[in-house]
């Protein structure tokens, strides 16, 4: 019988994964643009370019939209 895993955090999960254990799920990371980002959280996108910050806030709102294990900006 196997034991239950407990439920792991985002961070828990994506070193757990890089240290090529067994998480207990594959960590989940959409691609997310940082155009959709901010379409997301209702700015237009040249907005991005012109107020500091703004993005990262976008990202970190659509990561949570989509549940996501990882926030990459390029």
């Amino acid at each position: 019988m196997n034991k239950l895993r407990e439920i792991m955090n985002s961070k828990e999960r994506v070193l757990t994964a890089l240290e090529l254990k067994k998480a207990d799920k594959v960590p989940f990371h959409p691609y997310e643009s940082p155009e959709h980002a901010m379409v997301q959280l209702g700015y237009k996108v040249h907005e991005m370019y012109i107020e500091e910050g703004i993005l990262v806030e976008a990202m970190i709102n659509t990561a949570k939209i989509y549940s996501s294990d990882i926030i990459y900006l390029r």
